[in-house]
């Protein structure tokens, strides 16, 4: 069980760091195409397409646009960095116990003669099966919030899309 313990919270690390890189990655596309769009909306008021005021009032909107995003984003991150601390913690006590399970001798898993420190073998099997479930709960909450955060991060990318779009008609503006 300890093993799989181990597999399963390498596991949600991973998915976890991936997350994190998605986030990052949503950050650095908001940033640009936020830039773009007031750089492009500049460049029609410049061409007389649009009025100062109506450039202003565009950048305006899509700054508090990217402000919105950016602050899910970090609020997403945030929650990703909270979930990722106790897994870590979990993780390096599960392979403490996975040390001390194969110190025990081959004789029916009986602690080593004359050590003392080690649990006797009932307790330390107790302690193995109440860690477990302790990982049982702790894992399904994790992978509960990484599926959570997976669709969260799913609707902003359908807003950064969104923006994107934005970008897209003003270009398709100033190319005619």
């Amino acid at each position: 069980m300890i093993e799989t313990h181990l597999n399963a919270f390498h596991e949600v690390l991973a998915e976890c760091t991936d997350l994190k890189s998605r986030v990052e990655t949503e950050r650095v596309a908001v940033s640009a195409i936020t830039a773009a769009l007031v750089n492009a909306s500049e460049t029609l008021a410049r061409r007389g397409y649009m009025t100062p005021q109506k450039v202003e009032g565009l950048t305006i909107s899509m700054e508090e646009n990217a402000l919105d995003l950016k602050a899910a984003l970090d609020e997403v991150d945030a929650s990703i960095r909270t979930a990722i601390g106790p897994v870590e913690k979990f993780a390096e006590v599960t392979e403490r116990m996975r040390i001390t399970q194969g110190r025990s001798s081959p004789d029916h898993g009986k602690s080593i003669a004359g050590q003392t420190g080690w649990p006797e073998p009932t307790t330390f099997d107790s302690m193995v099966a109440q860690h477990s479930a302790l990982c049982e709960h702790m894992l399904e909450s994790v992978r509960d919030l990484a599926d959570k955060t997976k669709y969260r991060l799913d609707d902003l990318r359908e807003r950064i899309d969104r923006l994107q779009s934005s970008f897209g008609e003003i270009t398709a503006a100033m190319a005619s």
